[in-house]
């Protein structure tokens, strides 16, 4: 039984940790220290969520290494190499959500795709907790796109260039601050 119970809440922990790491890789455009800890943190209870999905059954083939010896390795091996997989795929998951987040795949997309365009400021989204982003809507290959970025020196009326990826179009900077940042 608590072998069961300790395999659920390793399943539950990496559940969680597989949720925070989609949480960070969809803000992307967010940024700053709050989204790399959570990004950290989703790295580490994937892992350990893994870890406790996979610690007692490792140890209970351990143990019926004995038994298997005569029937056979091949179960046992394969049991491992699955466990192994088990570990590897959502830690590469978790690295490449780390380094979606880290702005590099930004930053490589708006520079080598890069399609500049003028937009009109349709409206601020406010609030307490808000950012005040701007809302505006761009067009690529006949399809209109919404974008939202921070307000910085714009108003809401106002008209501003912005440049965007044309391979993904959801990866938008404000023209003026990518030159300022070269």
């Amino acid at each position: 039984m608590k072998k069961v119970l300790v395999t659920l809440l390793g399943v539950a922990v990496t559940v969680l940790g597989e949720m925070l790491a989609y949480h960070v890789f969809t803000s992307i455009t967010q940024g700053g220290f709050l989204m790399g800890l959570k990004g950290v943190t989703a790295f580490v209870t994937i892992l350990g969520g893994l870890a406790l999905m996979v610690y007692h059954p490792l140890i209970s083939a351990e143990k019926a290494e004995v038994h298997l010896k005569e029937k056979g390795k091949l179960v046992l091996y394969s049991f491992r190499s699955v466990a192994l997989i088990a570990i590897v795929a959502p830690f590469v998951l978790a690295i490449v959500a780390f380094y979606h987040f880290t702005g590099k795949y930004h930053d490589e997309q708006i520079e080598k795709y890069g399609i500049v365009q003028k937009v009109l400021i349709e409206t601020e989204i406010t609030g307490r907790n808000s950012r005040h982003d701007l809302c505006f809507r761009y067009t690529h290959d006949g399809k209109t796109w919404d974008g939202m970025l921070s307000a910085w020196e714009y108003q809401v009326g106002d008209s501003a260039e912005i440049i965007f990826s044309s391979q993904n179009p959801n990866e938008v900077e404000w023209y003026q601050r990518y030159l300022d940042s070269e």
